[in-house]
């Protein structure tokens, strides 16, 4: 028995200091969010990414692409831009470069959501103070200056204050594809990992981001500081074992090494794969999922049944 002494006033009390928490699908992983997908060319991970994006639904308000492959990736991408507000039709949702100018363009634009977010948000204190003012005061002692900012001349009457996303910031997505050579995604591009490590938090908005490569670690692989804020990551079959350990390496804070590995040859090291499966590990899973581990998108492996074939295993 272990003996402890409590000190009063000294429990750590959780402050809720998150931003903007976007709208949540129940069997999809949380946002915001950091999401990986790594194979091999013609594996299909862009089309799984895309998928992925695609199965969230209304849950983005606006997905912008990093893509230099775009000319031959707009079939596939195209769905899942989302049309813009009225006031934003000449918004420019696809970026082809690949570099930091492209990401400093995405930066910009939440910016710009949160400068014009608090522009509405002041606004509406100031329409506030105005109908206060025309239902106690006569219209001769209302604030000629608020009456001059909500009055129209046109339509003859006072406007309220209006917002694209009714007051409230957007949700937005960043797909990276097929940027490996790129100077985005070089390992020591420092503006692209602040990114990765801040997404959460910029302007109060944040983003989620959605990533493809070909190499993890090795050459030309993605940087120990964006790995180690990863959210989930989709593996294809991969015939590199130096590739594999690194994958495996970096997942096992959360899954056991002999469980990942049950879960890698049950979802794509078999016979039965199609060549497109791919193994989905969440590293942080909500409570209504059974499992942080799945073979595509629809089916979760529970960790448990793995256990129990593989003791079922070792014992023949």
């Amino acid at each position: 028995m272990v003996r402890t002494q409590k000190l009063k006033n000294f429990k750590v009390n959780p402050i809720d200091n998150s931003t903007h928490k976007p709208p949540q699908i129940d069997n999809l992983p949380t946002l915001h969010g950091i999401f990986l997908a790594t194979a091999v060319r013609n594996s299909g991970k862009s089309q799984a990414v895309a998928d992925l994006i695609r199965k969230y639904g209304k849950a983005f308000d606006v997905v912008k692409i990093i893509c230099p492959t775009w000319e031959s990736n707009e079939k596939l991408f195209e769905s899942i831009l989302k049309k813009p507000p009225p006031e934003d039709e000449d918004r420019v949702d696809v970026y082809t470069e690949a570099n930091n100018a492209d990401l400093q363009s995405f930066v910009d634009y939440l910016e710009e959501e949160k400068e014009d977010l608090d522009r509405y948000h002041q606004e509406m204190e100031e329409w506030n103070l105005f109908q206060k003012q025309l239902k106690t005061l006569s219209i001769a002692n209302v604030s000629d200056d608020l009456i001059m900012q909500f009055y129209d001349e046109v339509q003859d009457k006072y406007i309220k204050p209006h917002h694209k996303w009714g007051g409230k910031p957007p949700s937005v997505a960043l797909l990276i594809d097929d940027c490996m050579a790129s100077e985005l995604l070089k390992p020591h591009n420092k503006a692209f990992i602040r990114f990765c490590v801040c997404h959460r938090h910029l302007f109060g908005i944040g983003c989620s981001i959605f990533l493809t490569t070909q190499a993890f670690k090795c050459l030309g692989g993605l940087a120990k500081a964006v790995r180690t804020n990863l959210c989930a990551v989709m593996m294809w079959r991969n015939h590199n074992p130096k590739e594999y350990d690194a994958i495996k390496e970096e997942c096992t804070a959360e899954i056991p090494p002999e469980i990942f590995d049950a879960a890698y040859k049950y979802a794509v090291d078999n016979d039965a794969n199609s060549g497109y499966d791919f193994l989905f590990i969440d590293f942080f899973p909500k409570d209504i999922h059974p499992s942080p581990l799945r073979k595509n998108f629809d089916e979760f492996i529970m960790v448990d049944d793995l256990k129990k074939k593989m003791s079922n295993d070792n014992i023949k």
